[in-house]
């Protein structure tokens, strides 16, 4: 859903997305999205922290080479009805 609305996925296509691997195609979720944890207020900028880092070249392991731009996405509300969104570039 939140792939579908940021536009990186065709519109009520998204679980096709996954299936297809859209997610490694697009280096989603890096360091593990919400498997990662999720603090309260703070998944967000933990997202964008782990962007800096790759636009950086500290992401470790999980560095996408050559990265030039990247979008954080934090949600917030029983129905994510609270959206930030931050694109970075270098």
């Amino acid at each position: 859903m939140w792939a579908e609305g940021v536009g990186i996925a065709a519109e009520a296509k998204g679980g096709a997305w996954i299936d297809s691997g859209g997610m490694d195609e697009f280096n989603v979720n890096l360091s593990g999205g919400q498997l990662n944890g999720n603090p309260l207020l703070l998944g967000g900028a933990a997202r964008a922290i782990d962007c800096f880092y790759q636009l950086r070249g500290e992401a470790g392991g999980r560095q996408v080479k050559g990265v030039q731009r990247a979008l954080a996405h934090g949600t917030y509300g029983a129905a994510g009805q609270h959206q930030g969104v931050v694109i970075m570039e270098v």
